[in-house]
Parts: structure tokens; C-alpha cells; sequence
């Protein structure tokens, strides 16, 4: 994905990306990667990415789930206007 400055922006590519899978009637679904990010040392593969919706310690990123929860609460209604193919 996208490397990005900011955990806000995070949370506009995720809105963007969220809103587009939405416009289109045939995906059932969507979903997030990984719930926390690996440690700056690295797996065991060397991948040390900000990748979680929580920092190592499992505190949530508030600039990202706050846009997470808005637009997760308005899904329903976004896939309704898609229509049909």
C-alpha cells in the first residue's frame, strides 16, 4: 500500500478505499490486514511495517479508528446506492 505521513491520512486512503469497494454491488466485503503493528526490530521475514489499526502496545491509532467507526456505520447504506451491475 501507499506509504503515508500521518495516521489521518491513513484514515483518508482507508475511506477512499472503503468507499470505492462500496460502489460496487458485487463485493460482500471488506477488511483491515493486520491489528497491530509489528515491532520496529521485525518478524522474522524483516517486514516492520505500520500496518496495525494499533501501535505494538495495542493502543489504537484515534486519528484512524475514529474514521474507521464513522464510515464502517454508514457501509450499509453506501453498498445500497451502489445498484445494480
Amino acid at each position: 500500500g501507499p506509504i503515508v505521513q500521518t495516521q489521518a491520512i491513513r484514515g483518508e486512503w482507508y475511506e477512499s478505499y472503503v468507499k470505492n469497494a462500496l460502489s460496487c454491488p458485487n463485493i460482500v466485503g471488506y477488511h483491515w490486514f493486520e491489528h497491530i503493528d509489528q515491532p520496529k526490530e521485525g518478524r522474522f521475514d524483516g517486514e516492520n511495517s505500520n500496518y496495525g489499526i494499533a501501535n505494538i502496545h495495542d493502543e489504537p491509532y484515534a486519528e484512524l479508528t475514529h474514521v474507521m467507526k464513522r464510515i464502517n456505520l454508514e457501509a450499509e447504506n453506501l453498498h445500497d446506492k451502489a445498484g445494480d451491475y
